[in-house]
């Protein structure tokens, strides 16, 4: 609420007042004579039908429309915008890849750089307002390509609020079903408490927190199946005609999936406090998810017997951000914000935990109660029947082993001024400084038997210490950095953890003339990974001959990237109903840094004379130290009309073009090629419209309509798509290269939402407050070439 007071005049308040990265989504009040005759009057404003002071497209989800929807997901909310699209449980926006969003909550950067996805997500109860702007946004935010998403967390209000959402679909019993539909043995249980915090004037605290299982995370239509005294079929080693563990019987029941389950505990909140003229916001958050892995389908199948030894996937995230806010005058004010971030993954057996030497190990084995090892490191043979369908056995150990780390430091400051009525300045700077870290090992077995001998009798010698890591990580496919080759972290040498930084800052001149509004702004961009470069990208010089290594001491870093992109967009109105806006700007986007980032021993690998290949890479990761951030240009432009006092549209129409996209290709040519790395050489182009129609509640309904009619188009919907005709062992293999509907374009996608609800004081005492919400979401489907079978 915002109180005026006035010499003269009756003081008066407007409520209802909701300010989102500088547009207040209120309706103009204008005081009539009879409003200032009234002592201490308050007005409530509506939210505004369109955004009349914005020069770019903005959409809101608020905790009032976020509570009535009927499912849960911050990208399932996302998905219902216009421009969104969601596939397999990624969002492409206007078109362009997975992974081109930026993440914020609270002003803090949350986007994980190392997979270029979603490092905090926001309980949906704590979410006070969630914000996307679909690639048009201003100077002031950047490191995205296709979407800027940002999320505000609750605070405490003026009075104690708590509230408990429980929700199941656990009505039936694994493979049964509850009103014709089978459950998943879903619950998620969030707990809220926020209010002000005692003794401290000014002080608010909100706390959520949030449990949530599932039974079966993979939801799909399984028809049941039961075999019954399945036997050995003298494949594979063992005598035909064995009867396989558990009698041989193999059953699943409909749709669902044995021991595939997720769970995850979450508790989010914030710290605000008001001493005016600062103001302070801590917000934290800590996440723990865990999972077995080894039971989704199919390989469920082949791990039937042994899903009691299902290695353990374990995550766990805090993020810690601490905000201030220092108003100078009426007219100017400035913020600064750090923030801490630290993710932990393993995936790891739950009987040894990290100690992965112990994974093949017999003796260790034989105490956990798993025997039948054919030697010290070797399991027990696989089960196979049916000529050569194979289970693993009961006992057959655990093989691999791998674990990430990413930690960062972010700071971000911001200026805001009012120079003149009609002139506003914004200026600001962020730095993100990461360490990351990664370890991975796929044969702990052959480990085993390099180190100790085939029955662990013979230890093996090395010269050097440098000797053992290269023919280790060689022997047992370990990729590594920040870690050594036995999965030690280190700190430094030339293991070191990998420590990019990136940088940027903007100004942005906003002019505002008889309602005509002109966004002027530049961003600066820096993007430095530190990734080690070789000396020789052929491989002709920079060796150490006898390991087959390269030196070590030749590695540079590869040189940063900066870049000044424009951002340039308008609006005017062509009268008091109507509004009219455009806008240009660049953008750039460096590729996740998974497939960037690879130990030393990889890279050498795949450069090597001896070991390199023009028709694959070394254990999926290619050479990366050409790569450079991805470049996007887009236009928009638009129309915001009023058609009733309570109907509005926007109408949108967009053109995007997408250069240096991530391409998995060979080097250095088609037609001498040396190795296959990664490459800045896809490109793509999405040009739609998006229409939006928004019905404000009348006669208790709600209304609104989301639509997008698109076309995206380019060489590779990821960067893997080339992967099978690179792969082609022919080296002088050709393949055209040509422009076609990506994987995820969807000519028509919309959705339509209805919301019929009893206000206060409306409907009596029994339906006050009650309503009804529908959801209809529809898409055109994806684009297909239809192959005539030759033999009919």
């Amino acid at each position: 609420t915002v109180r005026v007071t006035y010499i003269g005049y009756a003081p008066f308040g407007i409520s209802n007042i909701r300010v989102s990265s500088g547009t207040t989504t209120t309706q103009d009040v204008e005081l009539t004579s009879s409003a200032v005759q009234v002592q201490g009057v308050e007005i409530v404003a509506e939210r505004a039908l369109i955004q009349r002071n914005t020069t770019n497209t903005v959409r809101l989800a608020t905790t009032e429309t976020i509570e009535r929807l009927p499912f849960r997901g911050v990208d399932n909310i996302l998905a219902l915008q216009a421009g969104v699209v969601k596939q397999d449980d990624k969002l492409y926006v206007r078109g362009g890849r997975a992974g081109e969003t930026a993440y914020f909550v609270d002003g803090a950067n949350v986007t994980n750089p190392f997979f270029n996805a979603e490092n905090v997500s926001v309980i949906q109860e704590a979410i006070e307002e969630l914000a996307i702007q679909s690639g048009g946004f201003t100077a002031e935010f950047g490191g995205a390509n296709s979407a800027i998403v940002r999320t505000s967390v609750r605070t405490g209000g003026s009075n104690l609020h708590v509230s408990l959402d429980y929700q199941t679909d656990d009505f039936a019993k694994p493979g049964q079903t509850f009103l014709g539909t089978s459950a998943f043995g879903y619950r998620n249980a969030v707990l809220t408490v926020g209010g002000p915090i005692p003794y401290i004037t000014g002080a608010k605290l909100f706390v959520a927190g949030q449990h949530n299982y599932v039974r079966n995370r993979q939801q799909m239509y399984l028809t049941p199946f039961r075999f019954e005294g399945l036997t050995s079929d003298g494949f594979g080693g063992r005598p035909a005609g064995e009867l396989l563990p558990e009698n041989g019987t193999v059953e699943f029941k409909r749709n669902y999936l044995y021991k595939n389950w997720l769970e995850t505990n979450t508790i989010q909140g914030t710290v605000s406090y008001d001493m005016n003229p600062l103001k302070f916001r801590l917000t934290g958050s800590y996440a723990n998810s865990s999972l077995p892995r080894g039971a989704a389908w199919p390989g469920v199948l082949g791990n039937y017997f042994r899903l009691n030894r299902s290695m353990m996937e374990e995550t766990i995230t805090g993020f810690v951000n601490f905000r201030t806010t220092h108003v100078l005058g009426p007219s100017t004010f400035y913020e600064i914000g750090i923030s801490y971030t630290k993710r932990n993954q393993r995936v790891f057996d739950p009987d040894f935990g990290d100690n992965w030497p112990l994974y093949s190990d017999s003796i260790a084995n034989a105490q956990k109660g798993y025997t039948g090892f054919l030697r010290r490191f070797s399991g027990p043979l696989d089960y196979s029947t049916i000529y050569a369908f194979t289970f693993n056995d009961p006992n057959a150990p655990n093989n691999s082993y791998s674990k990430n780390q990413q930690t960062s430091i972010s700071g971000v400051i911001d200026f805001t001024s009012q120079i003149t009525s009609n002139w506003e300045v914004k200026a600001g700077g962020r730095i993100d400084s990461w360490v990351m870290r990664n370890y991975s090992i796929s044969n702990i077995e052959a480990a085993n038997v390099f180190l100790y001998g085939l029955y662990g009798t013979q230890p093996r010698s090395f010269a050097s210490s440098e000797e053992r890591k290269v023919r280790l990580a060689r022997t047992a496919s370990i990729n590594f950095f920040g870690y050594d080759v036995d999965g030690n972290e280190v700190d430094a040498g030339f293991d070191e953890p990998r420590k990019p930084l990136f940088a940027s800052a903007y100004l942005q001149n906003r002019f505002e003339y008889r309602d005509i509004i002109l966004n002027l702004g530049v961003r600066y961009e820096l993007y430095d990974t530190k990734a080690p470069v070789p000396p020789d990208p052929t491989g002709a010089s920079g060796f150490d001959q006898s390991l087959d290594f390269i030196d070590e001491s030749q590695l540079v870093k590869k040189d940063p990237q900066f870049y000044l992109l424009p951002r340039i967009s308008f609006s005017f109105p062509a009268s008091d109903r109507t509004v009219f806006y455009a806008q240009f700007g660049k953008y750039v986007q460096l590729p996740e840094l998974s497939r960037i980032f690879h130990g030393n021993f990889i890279l050498s690998r795949n450069i090597s004379p001896l070991t390199r290949g023009p028709w694959g890479s070394a254990g999926g990761f290619p050479p990366s130290f050409m790569v450079v951030p991805e470049r996007t240009t887009q236009y928009e432009i638009g129309l915001r009309q009023i058609v009733a006092d309570n109907f509005a549209f926007t109408i949108t129409g967009f053109y995007k073009n997408v250069k240096d996209q991530l391409q998995y290709n060979k080097y250095p040519s088609m037609d001498q090629p040396l190795y296959v790395a990664w490459r800045n050489e896809d490109f793509s182009s999405t040009r739609g419209i998006e229409l939006t129609l928004e019905l404000r509640r009348t006669q208790r309904l709600a209304a609104r309509v989301n639509y997008m009619m698109s076309d995206a188009r380019g060489t590779a919907s990821d960067a893997f798509e080339w992967y099978g005709p690179v792969s082609d062992i022919t080296i002088n293999s050709r393949f055209p290269v040509f422009i076609n509907p990506l994987q995820f374009n969807q000519t028509h996608r919309g959705s339509i939402s209805l919301d019929y609800r009893f206000s206060k004081g409306d409907g009596g005492p029994i339906l006050e407050g009650t309503g009804l919400n529908f959801i209809l979401t529809f898409n055109s489907g994806h684009s297909y070439t239809k192959i005539l079978n030759a033999f009919g």
